[in-house]
Formats: C-alpha cells, sequence, structure tokens
C-alpha cells in the first residue's frame, strides 16, 4: 500500500452499542491505528455495554460520547461536534450510518468543507415504505446532505441502485464489504467442548443458533415459527439458541413469540455475550432470517469464518456472502427455513464440517479485515492526493 497520507480520521457514529455496524467500524478504527492514523470516534448517542468502546481505546482510538437524547440536546450536541472538529482538524471525514452522516456534514461545514467527507451506508433498502417513520426521514435527509459528500461508501451492491431509487448520487458510490478477523474467528474444539457444556448440551445434540438485536427486521417471529414446525417433526434431537441485545425470557415481546405447545427448554436465550467465537463455536447450524434492511450481514462472515454451514435469507448482499456455500432462502417464509434446516440436519457432521471448511475459505478469500482496511485507507489516499482508489 501507499503511504498513507490521511494521518487524522474523524468517524462520526450513531452509536457505539453492540451491533454489526457498531462492530465494524470498531474493526477498522483497529486496522487504521496499526496503519498509523490517528483516529477519533464521536459517538452521538450513548456506548451500550461499553464493550466496543473500550476495544476501541484499548487500541488508541480517542472517543468522543455526546450521549444525545432528544431535540433538547441537540444545541450541546452540535457546539461540541463543531469544538471536536476545529481542534481536532482530520484530513477526513467519515459517517457511519444514516445519523453519524448527517452529524458529519456538521463536522465538514466547522472545518470550511476544506476536508473530504464520506458517508457510510450499512443498510439496504428494498424497500423505503418498511421503514419506520422517523427512519425515511433520516433516510430522505441523508439523499439530500450527500451534496457534500466526496463518497458513499455502501457495505453491500444491492444498497447502491436502492438508494439510488430514493435520490442518493449512483455517481459518488463504492462499495467495500464487511470484513473479518480469521484468526480470531475460527473453528475451535474447545471453545464448541466448553460452550455445549454450559448449554448442558451433548455432542449427540444439534444446535441451530442465531445472534443478533431484538429488532423486526430480524425476523425472529419468522424463527420461531419456524422452530415449531421443525420441531413437530425433529429429524434428531435438537436445541435452539439465541443471544444478543435484548434476547432474554425477561422480554415479554421475546415471550410472546414462543410457540404454543413446544418445550421452552428447548431454546436457549442469552442476551449479549461478550465471546462470540466461542458461541459459535458451539453452533451446528448457523441462522440469518433477517426480513430486511441487512446490507452486509456482519455475523453471517463472522459464523462462515468459524466453520459453520449457515442459512440465511436472500436480504442484502447475503447471497454473494454466502455463494453454494450455504443455503440462500427467501424472507419471511417459515416453511423454507425449515426445510433448509432439515437439509443440513440430515447430513452426517462431517458433511457439515466440509460446508463450514468451504465457507470459511470463501472468507478468508474475499473478506479479510486486512483488505478491507487497506481498501479504506486507499480511497481516503485518493481524497487527499487527487488519484484513483486502487
Amino acid at each position: 500500500m501507499r503511504p498513507v497520507r490521511a494521518q487524522k480520521i474523524l468517524l462520526v457514529i450513531s452509536g457505539l452499542t453492540t451491533g454489526g455496524a457498531e462492530t465494524m467500524a470498531c474493526r477498522l478504527a483497529t486496522q487504521w491505528v496499526e496503519a498509523g492514523v490517528a483516529v477519533h470516534v464521536v459517538c452521538l448517542g450513548n456506548t451500550g455495554s461499553g464493550s466496543i468502546a473500550r476495544r476501541m481505546e484499548a487500541v488508541g482510538v480517542t472517543i468522543s460520547v455526546l450521549g444525545m437524547s432528544g431535540l433538547g440536546s441537540l444545541p450541546s450536541s452540535l457546539y461540541s461536534l463543531l469544538r471536536i472538529s476545529r481542534r481536532y482538524r482530520p484530513d477526513i471525514i467519515q459517517g457511519w450510518m444514516y445519523h453519524g452522516n448527517a452529524f458529519s456534514v456538521v463536522c465538514a461545514a466547522a472545518c470550511g468543507f476544506s476536508r473530504p467527507l464520506c458517508f457510510g451506508i450499512r443498510h439496504s433498502l428494498n424497500d423505503i415504505d418498511v421503514e419506520e417513520r422517523r427512519h425515511q426521514r433520516v433516510i430522505r435527509l441523508n439523499a439530500g446532505l450527500s451534496i457534500f459528500c466526496r463518497t458513499i461508501v455502501y457495505n453491500s451492491s444491492v444498497a447502491v441502485p436502492q438508494h439510488a431509487n430514493v435520490g442518493f448520487p449512483a455517481d459518488k458510490s463504492l462499495v467495500i464489504p464487511n470484513g473479518f478477523d480469521t484468526s480470531v474467528f475460527k473453528p475451535n474444539d474447545t471453545d464448541r467442548l466448553a460452550t455445549r457444556q454450559k448449554l448442558g448440551v451433548d455432542d449427540g445434540t444439534l444446535v441451530i443458533g442465531w445472534i443478533g438485536r431484538f429488532h423486526r427486521m430480524k425476523g425472529l417471529h419468522v424463527f420461531f415459527e419456524a422452530a415449531s414446525i421443525y420441531l413437530a417433526e425433529p429429524i434428531v434431537r435438537t436445541r435452539f439458541v439465541l443471544a444478543g441485545p435484548g434476547i432474554d425470557s425477561s422480554n415479554l415481546a421475546i415471550r410472546d413469540l414462543f410457540p404454543e405447545k413446544v418445550d421452552p427448554k428447548l431454546f436457549h436465550l442469552l442476551e449479549e455475550q461478550s465471546n462470540i467465537p466461542a458461541l459459535l463455536n458451539g453452533f451446528d447450524i448457523f441462522t440469518v432470517c433477517s426480513e430486511y434492511g441487512e446490507g452486509f450481514s456482519n455475523v453471517l462472515g463472522e459464523a462462515m469464518s468459524c466453520g459453520l454451514p449457515c442459512v440465511a435469507t436472500d436480504v442484502g448482499d447475503s447471497s454473494e456472502v454466502i455463494g453454494s456455500d450455504g443455503i440462500l432462502v427467501q424472507p419471511s417464509d417459515a416453511k423454507a427455513l425449515v426445510n433448509a434446516w432439515r437439509v443440513l440436519a440430515e447430513k452426517t457432521p462431517e458433511e457439515r464440517d466440509a460446508i463450514g471448511r468451504s465457507g470459511r475459505e470463501r472468507i478468508k478469500e474475499r473478506y479479510s479485515i486486512a483488505g478491507v482496511g487497506h481498501q479504506y485507507l486507499e480511497l481516503y489516499n485518493s481524497l487527499t492526493d487527487g488519484s484513483e482508489p486502487i
């Protein structure tokens, strides 16, 4: 890679709670710091459990948390953004997610629009009308504000024409996928044994896993409907394990999704977990059942990197990510999800391992975090020296 000309990056992000977009920002910031770049992250909202913020700070990233919580906090937040931007004087300003993009324009204005501004979009937009009203407004605001940015970085190719349809300039688009550290996300027999012991699951039990936050776009109602159908005629002894923010039995909305006449002991609800690679290694099959909104499912790449055979809905770039190394189904189709689980359940452990190994090689070849971090820095080089990104 050419010498890095952008020595100071200011990244403006909606929040640092646990999620795929936030995790990817952390991974990239780590790559940038390792390349000798100073990184200052402005978190508009809160840091949730604080795990992502701590990981960023541990590698030398500076974080400013504005803690915005409504219109009442807007004046002080705008003042803080202006002050941070003028003092830091970044070489590059990178927005991250829709709210981060909108407020990154304030940072660019504070620098007299003399610093290159990039938007970062981590969302697919098959139908804007399915989005919440307030989310629709922020998306359309992004489209209008995009006149101020030099490049719009998408993490999925399908998102480019989808956003162009609602007013985003297609000629500013660049696709850089998510990236994964395959030295961290890898098959590990010790982790597998430890995770299954904690769950009280023997090696003869098939574990179907899901990881994500509690949100309607994630299709959890489809997952539970499919589980109910599957358990009526299970192929083998099976348990379902779900984990993520809001995924616990105290969440009444989760309890409402539980299938009737199914033993609740067959489901493990684990809330947010700190060691995702270890948890993934305890699974036999991984599932992504999002109905809309996914750009590039972060956890799909993590599961494939851990050598798991995966079932994913055809949302965002999942078809490109999974290729022929898993099973793709249509969103909102519980019966198709069941059929995919049964296809994999009927295979021997050795056959599932072979699928998983092939998927892991796909991630290593196409989506390494080092390669993705390199693409961002090449973009920033091109914006600061006028050349074309490699």
